[in-house]
């Protein structure tokens, strides 16, 4: 197995400074925590590794990232930078020690841009390890990237996401009259289960997300109710989620940020780690250990 994590918007910061995604390994981190609970459940752990090979010593996952980031390595230097979503472009990723980045962006374009990039680091992972199964884990837009990665021409037929766990992800949806269209559609074809988690305290998944800029610009989008749900309303794919409503101790972006926190984390590895037929027992587990309600600041940082 391969475990992947992408990240959502990032309104502020640039993407390499968002520790819970790629740098979350001490004792109260997110990675580190996932890891813990997949080794728990199965004996192994595969997070941020393709065939066995931290993404980290793989020259071909990282084949600029430390040329066009250069300058942005150095804590200073990046606070000079005006817009360092510059060094993107549509046919090659960017990336951090080997893991996918993207701009972070609240643009449409930016996150249909991020998901031909996402696509072209799958297809080089398929490419590595072509027997090994890819999993995905994803929080807030970062789930639509993916979503728009794997209805993507680019994607190379034979990948194939074996699990995804979606944090947070809102599922946009524009109403026209007794019709709904779908912006960031999801090839069920290419998914196996897909966990989607998310907490009804959070005002980020919904209410902000379908009220900052950045909603879908392709003309036809524009007549019509545009809102965002916590669960996938596309007829085509919603059969392939599994809802998981995971309760946070506070409301609005504490509760956003929560659920990419360490003790999620945990949870997250459980489900990894664990058979279809037993993810429901794991989220009881989870409720029965007391592990919710996640608290606010429990960001893995």
């Amino acid at each position: 197995m391969a475990t992947l994590i992408i990240h959502g918007t990032v309104p502020v910061k640039i993407p390499f400074t968002v520790k819970w995604w790629w740098d979350s390994w001490h004792e109260n981190g997110f990675l580190h925590a996932m890891a813990a609970a997949m080794r728990s459940v199965s004996g192994h752990e595969d997070v941020w590794k393709v065939g066995g090979t931290r993404v980290a010593d793989i020259d071909a996952l990282d084949p600029q990232g430390r040329i066009g980031w250069k300058s942005a390595f150095d804590p200073n230097a990046w606070q000079a930078l005006t817009d360092p979503r510059r060094y993107l472009d549509t046919e090659q990723w960017l990336v951090h020690r080997g893991c996918f980045m993207w701009s972070g962006s609240d643009m449409d374009s930016e996150r249909r841009r991020a998901g031909r990039t996402l696509a072209h680091y799958l297809n080089k992972v398929h490419e590595l390890a072509p027997h090994e199964p890819i999993r995905l884990v994803a929080h807030s837009h970062g789930c639509n990237v993916v979503k728009i990665a794997s209805s993507c021409g680019v994607l190379h037929p034979a990948v194939f996401i074996a699990r995804a766990v979606f944090l947070a992800c809102p599922h946009f949806m524009l109403e026209r009259g007794a019709q709904g269209s779908y912006p960031y559609r999801l090839d069920p074809k290419r998914f196996g289960d897909i966990v989607n988690a998310y907490s009804p305290a959070d005002s980020v998944q919904v209410d902000i997300a379908q009220s900052l800029p950045g909603p879908p610009e392709n003309p036809d989008m524009v007549m019509g109710v545009f809102g965002a749900q916590r669960t996938e309303q596309d007829p085509a794919a919603k059969g392939r989620y599994r809802n998981f409503e995971v309760p946070t101790a506070d409301h609005g972006v504490a509760a956003h940020g929560a659920v990419h926190g360490a003790r999620m984390g945990g949870l997250v590895g459980a489900w990894l780690g664990s058979p279809p037929e037993e993810l429901d027992l794991r989220y009881r587990e989870a409720r029965e250990h007391g592990l919710f309600p996640i608290p606010a600041g429990d960001n893995g940082e």
